[in-house]
């Protein structure tokens, strides 16, 4: 980092008239030339610039203070307040910066000649580096007193010299985030093989499709209903005369708005008055967690995993409104049914006992996709669910652009519920939360604060509609 050395000069007497002095400009401004002052700076007629040749390097050694150092003899360590340069005249000084979290520390060595030019003049901080003498070394110190004991020119050389040693370093710095950008990729690569035990397609095969067959299909007016949301086709009008064409729906419908979620006055005895109370999203909504219920097997096992699609599903409608991307009613129908897949590997741990270990290996999300695919679903629910996974291993332009948005408010979704029921963040996989966070406009800097201050006061207005598995959490 450089500082503003530059001291006013006197304008002294002379024949002819000296030109206009330059405007001041301070080194530590970090703003740019404009393109006219670079080309007025690189004309012809301007002097050439001072190079910090061996006369000059005398110059500064005898005006220098020169610190001898022991082998193992530390200059300064990482949180020393550093208010000089300095080069290394004999010897060799070993740099070691602070490790950053998940790698190795960086490790340099200054062999003579070499500079450490990181530290600002005027504002003495840690640089966050240790410097260590290998051997008997000397090194000479820079500071604000030699700057103002040298002459102008001298200190243009000084000058071309720090900032030469920060172009190296940019070029450094940039080749390491080329490397380390190339490991990332290699990474995620690895993560997203990983995290696939089984072959993608296995929900096409025999065995898989062959025990779809034999799980509870959702009612045919559930499924029609979703498609008619996804396609936007649907109306208000269309969800009464569904809902009327079928008995077990009217039922279903009025026993739900006369129950005590709702605290009406009065009894509500018409599907069109129940409508008009609930509102399109609320009436779909109802239908299509009444449809999962009856096709999930009724065992405690997945009376947890129905209640966890619940509080998903909820969670997802809010942050889609919040972040206006995508129908929140096709968003929390997302939610409903991420973990249907559980219902194909439990129909195969039960028909094949003696395969368990293998049955293990399979992923809920493709057998879930098998699932909804031979339901007739629509296509951006099944692949939503199928790569409900890949936010924990992969940013979001590796993801489908066609369901990126639905897959992130799922992920964000199901992040959200595990930290309402009280699990730590540290225990989940947010490698990109803020990627994903950045791609639906969501302003929170973490997932805690992504609940504190946009999930929670939305839940807290929408109560009494609620699961009570979120209910139960929202304080």
């Amino acid at each position: 980092m450089f500082v503003n050395f530059w001291k006013s000069r006197q304008i002294r007497a002379a024949s002819p008239p000296a030109k206009p002095a330059p405007p001041h400009v301070s080194l530590n401004d970090s703003r740019t030339l404009s393109p006219q002052s670079a080309r007025a700076a690189s004309s012809q007629d301007a002097p050439p610039l001072p190079v910090l040749g061996d006369k000059e390097l005398l110059a500064l050694y005898r005006l220098a203070t020169v610190k001898p150092l022991a082998p193992g003899e530390v200059l300064h360590r990482e949180d020393d307040p550093l208010a000089f340069w300095y080069w290394v005249v004999k010897g060799s000084l070993q740099l070691a910066w602070d490790a950053v979290e998940g790698s190795a520390a960086r490790v340099e060595t200054l062999e003579p000649g070499g500079w450490f030019a990181e530290a600002d003049l005027s504002r003495p901080r840690a640089v966050g580096c240790r410097a260590t003498a290998c051997s008997a070394t000397s090194v000479a110190l820079v500071d604000e007193r030699l700057l103002g004991l040298i002459d102008d020119r001298l200190k243009l050389a000084l000058l071309g010299t720090v900032h030469g040693v920060d172009r190296q370093r940019i070029r450094q710095l940039g080749e390491e985030a080329r490397q380390t950008g190339q490991k990332n990729a290699q990474l995620i690569a690895g993560l997203m093989q990983a995290s696939h035990r089984t072959a993608p397609d296995i929900g096409r095969s025999k065995l898989v499709q062959a025990l779809i067959e034999k799980v509870p299909r959702l009612p045919d007016a559930t499924t029609t209903l979703i498609a008619k949301l996804v396609n936007r086709r649907s109306s208000t009008r269309e969800i009464v005369e569904l809902v009327k064409s079928d008995p077990a729906l009217t039922a279903e419908v009025l026993k739900t708005v006369n129950s005590s979620c709702y605290r009406f006055e009065n009894k509500i005895a018409d599907v069109n008055h129940a409508v008009v109370l609930l509102g399109y999203d609320g009436i779909y909504q109802m239908l299509v967690v009444s449809g999962v219920r009856h096709c999930l097997p009724d065992t405690q096992t997945f009376h947890q995993v129905y209640e966890t699609a619940l509080g998903v599903s909820s969670i997802a409608f809010v942050l889609s409104q919040e972040c206006r991307q995508g129908q929140p009613a096709e968003l929390a129908t997302i939610g409903l049914l991420h973990q249907v897949g559980l219902t194909v590997i439990e129909l195969l741990k039960e028909r094949y006992p003696q395969m368990l270990p293998l049955i293990g290996c399979l992923e809920s999300a493709d057998m879930g996709a098998a699932l909804l695919r031979a339901w007739g679903l629509p296509e951006t629910v099944c692949s939503s669910i199928e790569l409900q996974r890949y936010p924990e291993y992969t940013p979001p332009a590796q993801i489908d652009t066609q369901v990126r948005m639905p897959v992130a408010i799922l992920y964000l979704s199901r992040l959200c519920y595990r930290l309402l029921k009280g699990e730590a963040v540290v225990q989940m996989p947010t490698l990109f939360l803020q990627e994903h966070l950045a791609l639906l406009d969501l302003k929170a800097e973490s997932l805690q604060a992504l609940a504190d201050e946009t999930l929670l006061p939305r839940l807290r207005k929408q109560r009494k509609s609620l699961p009570v598995v979120l209910r139960q959490h929202l304080n």
